[in-house]
């Protein structure tokens, strides 16, 4: 967090010398994420979650500029469902569960800074269309826990069989990506110095995309 905010700082102070109207913000966002994968067991990372922005750009001639955003979402969980039936082995017969069944959680939590060129669109006296597009960069963490419950293996000796034990998996891993961002934000200009800006992003990650509603204020100096 700390050296975003200190790259939020370094692009407004060194525009802020020839550029017009600089602001900074803070968003309310939430991540509709649509990974590649298996459906089978829902292993994709698929998900919604909330989280928050801080952003900061400024306008470098009389209706476009730059804009910059960092933007981190919660957990994404997910629990799939892992069974060895019968139906492979014919000997045990269809729908027989022949394995105490795994159980499987999935976490998935990422971290975006995007850097975009918008055009304003004038609508009204207090209202303004934005339009946005540029590069994401993502930085994704995923962990895996796999717990496998005791199985009993019968035995001709007393007292009747062998606990094997739970066995507990767990794996963790970072992932960095880029991709294309493109953008709508509403800006409403309250005061003179305060905007009230909704707006909507997409943004393709590695496997997928992200769309991104949102709803945050902005304060121009």
């Amino acid at each position: 967090m700390r050296p975003t905010l200190a790259l939020l700082l370094l692009v407004l102070t060194a525009t802020s010398a020839f550029a017009q109207s600089p602001y900074i913000g803070g968003s309310f966002i939430g991540d509709i994420v649509r990974l590649s994968g298996s459906t089978d067991f829902d292993t994709t990372g698929s998900g919604e979650s909330i989280g928050g922005a801080i952003r900061g750009g400024t306008a470098l001639g009389g209706r476009w500029g730059v804009d910059i955003e960092f933007a981190r979402t919660g957990e994404i969980e997910n629990e799939p469902d892992f069974r060895i039936l019968g139906d492979s082995f014919p000997v045990f017969g269809p729908g027989v569960l022949i394995f105490p069944q795994p159980e499987v959680r999935s976490r998935r939590e990422s971290s975006t800074l995007t850097t975009m060129l918008w055009w304003r669109q004038e609508v009204g006296d207090r209202f303004d269309l934005v339009y946005l597009g540029g590069a994401a960069f993502a930085r994704t963490e995923t962990s895996l826990t796999i717990e496998i419950p005791g199985i009993p293996i019968p035995i001709p000796i007393p007292p009747g069989g062998v606990i094997r034990p739970p066995q507990v998996i767990d794996q963790e891993a970072v992932a960095y990506g880029t991709g294309v961002a493109v953008g709508l934000d509403g800006r409403f200009r309250m005061t003179d110095r305060l905007r009230v800006v909704p707006g909507l992003r997409l943004l393709t990650v590695t496997g997928g995309w992200i769309v991104r509603p949102a709803v945050g204020i902005h304060w121009v100096f």
